[in-house]
């Protein structure tokens, strides 16, 4: 754990040095979703990297990816609260995009998170169904099949 803390801290380090060296340039999306996979093992460290890919996702109004980040900081956090608060943000983030398949990804993350870390079968059921709607108006057979497998195993 505390070799993680110094790797995540060299990390960080290693951001700033960049940034100062190359002007306002932030670390690059991809850069920032590698260090957090890496990180998997240090869920606090991990969702600190989440927060950072949201505010980048933000300032570049990048609506795609702030809804990774959106994910990734509910799959981290620990927190039930967090958990719903962040869920619910990727939903409103997919909704903003008017786009079916990223509204239909953001009900089946909170149809997973009430599912599994809330134990809340009825709520996650409801995600399910929800989502269910927005992936046949996407055509995306993976999503729907992806959909079926969650509520078939309630």
């Amino acid at each position: 754990m505390h070799i993680q803390r110094l790797i995540f801290i060299w990390f960080l380090c290693n951001i700033g040095f960049a940034v100062q060296s190359r002007g306002t340039q932030q670390p690059s999306f991809d850069a920032l979703r590698k260090e957090i996979e890496k990180m998997e093992s240090n869920r606090d460290s991990a969702l600190s990297l989440s927060r950072i890919y949201i505010q980048k996702s933000k300032k570049e109004n990048n609506i795609y990816e702030m809804l990774y980040g959106w994910k990734m900081a509910a799959y981290f956090t620990e927190n039930a609260k967090m958990k719903i608060k962040y869920t619910d943000s990727c939903i409103a983030t997919a909704l903003e995009s008017k786009d079916d398949h990223m509204i239909a990804s953001a009900y089946i993350t909170k149809g997973t998170v009430c599912y599994f870390s809330l134990r809340d079968y009825k709520d996650a059921l409801d995600q399910f169904e929800i989502a269910q709607k927005y992936a046949e108006h996407s055509k995306d057979e993976y999503q729907i099949y992806k959909i079926h497998y969650c509520t078939s195993s309630n």
